[in-house]
């Protein structure tokens, strides 16, 4: 049995982009459109009251603006996801995909994809704070649990176990492909943003309303989804494949 092959997975997510930018790229456009605009005004509310003197500036994280921000990026994250996912997999058998089925698989899988991804940040942040290692090992055994969530209505735990099985063999690879994506991406978006005078990490842009800043990131955060969601469906096919399993089988 073989191991995943960079060239291979690459093309078939640079595939899967080009087959989905009028269904699953529109639908990921619309919600980021969508959750900005949220965030937007919860920034307005947030930067008057720290103007006002109500709150100061370094309690920011005591905010209940700070966090219905977390709250709208990780509900509307998790149906971006999924629905993206579940149009990303119907075009990879060679189905075609309309932003309907985006929406729609994206409401219907909202809760287990919530709790996938809850679950998944946690297992993460728990192994790279334990030991460095482990995180990455984490990172590469359940890479594809949210596509095997999507494809195989495995429930949340038996996506872990799915995308465990499934990686055997191509941890260290599929975690060298996604290292060299993230490190790309971020080169990127680090020039793009300076470029429009955003700085990582200060107040300024934390609490920004800038109408121009925020199409910009809501922009930049599509194409990022679009890209990451196209990736680990490849991946996810290419490793079903290998193991003699293929992503139109699964379906039934």
């Amino acid at each position: 049995m073989g191991s995943l092959n960079f060239g291979q997975t690459i093309s078939r997510a640079s595939g899967l982009i080009g087959a989905t930018l009028g269904s699953a790229g529109l639908f990921i456009i619309v919600f980021q459109i969508v959750m900005g605009g949220l965030n937007a005004v919860f920034r307005m509310q947030m930067t008057g009251a720290i103007a006002a003197g109500a709150m100061a500036p370094t309690a920011i994280f005591l905010s209940g603006w700070y966090w219905a921000t977390i709250l709208v990026s990780l509900v509307g994250g998790a149906i971006v996801f999924a629905g993206a996912t579940a149009g990303m997999i119907k075009a990879d058998r060679g189905e075609v995909v309309t932003i309907a089925d985006c929406f729609t698989s994206g409401l219907g899988k909202a809760l287990p994809a919530i709790g996938l991804v809850i679950l998944w940040v946690l297992g993460i942040y728990a192994g790279f704070i334990l030991l460095f290692v482990p995180g990455c090992i984490l990172v590469a055994m359940w890479s594809v649990s949210f596509p095997a969530l999507i494809a195989e209505d495995v429930g949340v735990i038996g996506a872990f176990g799915r995308s465990r099985a499934l990686t055997k063999g191509s941890r260290w690879k599929i975690f060298l492909l996604l290292l060299l994506t993230v490190v790309a991406v971020y080169a990127v978006f680090g020039v793009v943003l300076a470029g429009v005078g955003f700085q990582f990490g200060s107040m300024a842009a934390a609490t920004s309303t800038s109408i121009g800043l925020q199409i910009v990131l809501g922009l930049l955060g599509a194409v990022f989804a679009l890209g990451n969601t196209a990736l680990l469906v490849a991946i996810y096919g290419e490793l079903t494949e290998l193991k003699g399993d293929r992503v139109s089988e699964v379906f039934g």
